[in-house]
This record gives structure tokens, sequence and C-alpha cells, in this order.
């Protein structure tokens, strides 16, 4: 097909050959070009470019099967679950273009080490519910967070010998960190302010504190 058209007219040409159709397919959501391409193979030659406001991983995948072309991706987000986006930004990369600054939503709850996978693979902001975890390995394993992905964070820690590793990820998401499990803090007076009297972290509040170097009278009594 020599001209540009919708899926719906390339459609239809599809499926009057089992040979392989080549065809530019006017852009449109994954969604609409999914639906509209239900006679494409990985055979045929279809020059695709998705786009709209958001895409989910599994219409992608689903396009992927549909051409030997590789997908350009324009949609602003991509929302799928960690199997299927990593399909897309890791196991199969190479069938995707134009990947690599829109947001991405993991919508199943997952381990730090992988939505750090995805977070490396994107400059946009990403959303996802990390699996509890201590405050040491959710800081080790989220070195590509940035203070603008929504990332909800909950520790599993009870002691706490050094309140650094929270107050490192409290930089790393822009959703209230959930630290009720905790039941002791010591550290510095300034890590133990930053803590208590900044914001980011929730569920701290009766706890046992020890500051762990000198400080003075007031200091103390705004901790207490």
């Amino acid at each position: 097909i020599t001209d540009t058209q919708s899926a719906t007219n390339v459609n239809t040409i599809l499926g009057k050959t089992t040979g392989v159709v080549t065809a530019t397919v006017s852009a449109d959501t994954a969604s609409n070009l999914n639906s509209a391409l239900t006679n494409a193979t990985s055979t045929d030659a279809l020059t695709l470019t998705v786009n709209g406001a958001t895409a989910t991983a599994s219409d992608l995948i689903s396009l992927d099967g549909k051409t030997n072309i590789a997908i350009s991706v324009t949609a602003t987000s991509v929302s799928g679950t960690f199997t299927d986006l990593n399909n897309i930004y890791v196991i199969n990369s190479s069938n995707y273009s134009n990947l690599g600054d829109e947001n991405v939503t993991i919508t199943d709850t997952q381990s730090a080490t992988n939505v750090n996978t995805i977070l490396n693979k994107t400059s946009g902001i990403v959303t996802a519910t990390v699996s509890a975890d201590t405050a040491a390995n959710l800081n080790t394993n989220l070195v590509n967070a940035t203070a603008s992905d929504v990332l909800t964070l909950t520790l599993t820690d009870t002691i706490l010998a050094s309140g650094s590793n929270l107050i490192s990820l409290n930089g790393k998401t822009s959703v209230d960190i959930n630290a009720t499990s905790v039941t002791s803090i010591t550290d510095t007076y300034t890590n133990i302010n930053t803590i208590y009297n900044g914001t980011g972290i929730s569920g701290l509040g009766n706890e046992a504190v020890t500051i762990s170097d000198t400080t003075n009278a007031t200091n103390v009594n705004g901790i207490l």
C-alpha cells in the first residue's frame, strides 16, 4: 500500500491475502491499532506509530506480533505489569523506538530491584508500589529513583542504627515513606532532626530515639 492509510483500511487488505503486506498506518493509540489490525501477523511490514496520552504494555506487546518493523511509541505514558514492561524495555527493546522519556506506571507490586530496572529505562516519572524491605536494601537497590518518582515505600526495619538510609530514601520518592515498623532510631542530632522535623516520612511518633552526639538542651527538647 503506497499511501498512508488508517488501520481499518490496511486491515481490509490484510484480510484479502496470505502474502506479506507492506504499509504505513496512520498514527493512533495502541488500543485502536491493536483492535483494528486483527488480520496482521509478525511477517507483515507495517510501519506503526503509537500516539495518545497512554499505552498499555499489553497492547504494545500484541502490536509487536503484527509487524516486523520496530514500533514507534510517542505516547506520553506507558502502564503495565513488570513482566510486560520488562518485555518492552529490556527483553525486546529493539522492537520499539522513541521510548525513554515517557511516564511509566508499574501496576503490580514489585521488588526494588525490578522497579529500578524500569527506572533506568525512562527519564519520565515512574509510579510503583515497591515490596516492603529494610531502609538499607531499598536505598541500595533504588539507585535510579529521584524525588519526582511516585514510589510507595514501606520499611520492615524495627531498629534503625542509622537514619541515613531513610533520609536518602526520602529523596527517591514524592510519596511519604511508611516507617510504622520502626521501634527505635539511633543517629546524630542533625539526622534525627531531619527525620522528625522534615517532611516525607510517616508512621513515626512512638519509637525510642537515641541521639548519638552531644547537643544542646534546646535541640534535645525539639526531638522530645
